[in-house]
């Protein structure tokens, strides 16, 4: 079903230069939706909420979703743009490929929100039944829409006749609108389509045409960009700690949204708040209140949420002060000098020390993109050992997502992993080695590999570190790092066990470990790796 409808959706060239979605046919009922609908079953009043929002519900639509065979990645991309144009979705469901069923709760949203979006079950398919669906539930015939067909033919071929099971794509509910669309992608333009029955948005399952429809949306339904009033604290105390301030909050101030979120992995922080009103001096008096309710120190002040933002200008601000942060950040902009972005490449273990170098380099190449305007990703080689740790692995992953990096994994020996990288074009490759480190002490700042080795330029930026400095830049920057280290892991390797110098008993006589950045003795980071 999906293949076929990305199949009506492929690209359709145009010579057209077009940056946005743009509107191009046509409808048999133009007037726009604002909060009243013509369907049997009217919206209720007062869905809009104490936030001034429209209301929606979404309806995913597919057994292959509720089998588990296709990630839905519609309701995601639904929930957070349409948040942004002020509609809050207020439910989402999943249903089956059951005509009576996905009538029922398309009818039933439709009677209270503003809004009703569904994703899935268009298409050529004997599953493909979302048209007749909505049709039934409103009493409506299905009727061959003449543009949607000549939509068909265009990518299908003329000599379709009106007995092929392509019908089922321009067969929709007889006082249904349908929009064409021209969408761009990849510098192309391709024309695709939705249908609109009142409040009700008929779209297609792929997420791609999802996303590139949605501009379309917001124009057909007049929504505007609404500012988001919102703010958000981040706290030194779990939940079970906050609750009754927190229940409080809830009580004494009744236009406010709030979101708890308790935060397991790191400990820069244990719980974030997020406060949403409408107006911004209710965010200033709940913040207050907090401050004066909550133990002192409890709120955790000038917290990066997004330390990868103005990275240049933060990593600025702390070299000025520090030396050791001056020198490794002149190591990684003098190889952005040298070599071009894309023959550089970070050697990423999962460790805190590539994770330094990792975020030095995102930070130089984002000054360096400013500069010559030319985008480009971080390359990232990782060496996968048989014996890897699965929190290392995963911490790998996010740390990909994180950094919009490009990821090199080779499951082979560091010699080999290295000629295959070279192979590919890599010339430079920067690694988070210390002097501390087997044989760091012979290194410099630039260095080609060995004789023997394959041949290639090596630089360490944080060659000079020691260990305090290692947490500091980490901790200061609010930088995310493999949770081991919160665990009394000192020092990563193929098989590393907690530091026993981080060892302690707590208050009930439990044997913990201390996070790694406690650790007082600079000599004392290895012992555990082996």
């Amino acid at each position: 079903m999906l293949n076929s409808i990305f199949r009506l959706c492929r690209p359709f060239l145009a010579g057209s230069n077009l940056v946005v979605a743009r509107l191009t046919a046509v409808s048999s009922n133009s007037g726009r939706y604002f909060k009243r609908c013509s369907c049997s079953s009217s919206p209720k009043t007062g869905t809009t909420g104490a936030t001034g929002r429209l209301s929606a519900g979404i309806v995913i639509i597919g057994d292959e979703v509720l089998r588990g065979d296709v990630r839905d990645a519609n309701a995601y991309f639904l929930l957070k743009n349409l948040h942004r144009y002020g509609v809050s979705v207020r439910r989402i469901v999943f249903v089956g490929d059951e005509i009576d069923e996905i009538g029922s709760v398309v009818k039933e949203f439709a009677g209270k929100h503003n809004f009703v979006f569904t994703c899935g079950g268009v298409g050529p398919t004997h599953d493909d039944i979302t048209y007749a669906a909505i049709a039934k539930a409103f009493d409506q015939q299905i009727v061959l829409r003449q543009d949607l067909w000549d939509l068909c033919k265009l990518y299908f071929g003329n000599d379709l006749t009106e007995d092929s099971p392509l019908t089922k794509f321009a067969r929709i509910p007889e006082r249904a609108e349908s929009i064409i669309a021209q969408v761009v992608h990849n510098s192309r333009v391709f024309t695709s389509c939705l249908v609109r029955l009142d409040n009700i948005i008929i779209l297609p399952g792929v997420p791609l045409i999802t996303e590139k429809l949605f501009p379309v949306i917001v124009e057909r339904l007049g929504l505007e960009e609404m500012p988001e009033i919102t703010r958000e604290l981040f706290l030194s105390l779990d939940e079970a700690s906050i609750t009754e301030q927190l229940n409080e909050a809830v009580s004494k101030f009744k236009d406010v949204k709030f979101g708890s979120y308790p935060h397991f992995h790191g400990d820069y922080y244990k719980t974030r708040l997020r406060i949403e009103a409408s107006n911004p001096a209710h965010l200033d008096e709940v913040e207050n209140y907090f401050r004066n309710s909550l133990p002192s120190g409890a709120i955790i002040d000038n917290f990066l949420s997004n330390p990868l933002e103005a990275a240049h200008r933060r990593i600025e601000i702390l070299a000025a002060k520090h030396p050791f942060v001056r020198e490794a950040y002149d190591v990684v902009c003098k190889a952005l000098r040298l070599y071009k972005p894309e023959e550089i490449c970070v050697a990423f273990s999962g460790g805190k020390d590539c994770t330094i170098v990792a975020y030095l380099y995102y930070a130089a190449l984002q000054e360096h993109v400013k500069e010559t305007d030319i985008k480009t990703k971080q390359n990232w080689l990782y060496v996968r050992s048989e014996d890897g740790r699965p929190e290392v692995e995963k911490f790998i992953e996010d740390s990909v997502t994180f950094y919009g990096a490009h990821l090199i994994t080779i499951n082979a020996s560091y010699k080999e992993a290295l000629k295959q990288a070279i192979d590919s074009g890599l010339k430079l490759f920067l690694l988070g080695n210390r002097t501390v480190d087997p044989k760091g002490d012979t290194l410099n700042h630039f260095n080609a590999t060995d004789s023997d080795w394959p041949q290639a330029m090596r630089a360490f930026p944080i060659l000079n570190w020691n260990y305090k400095e290692v947490w500091k830049f980490l901790r200061d920057l609010h930088i995310p790092y493999c949770p081991l280290y919160d665990q009394g892991f000192s020092s990563l390797g193929k098989q590393s066990t907690p530091n026993p110098k981080l060892i302690y008993v707590d208050e009930r006589g439990v044997t913990r470990f201390r996070a790694a950045y406690l650790l007082d003795d600079n000599s004392a980071e290895r012992i555990g790796r082996r």
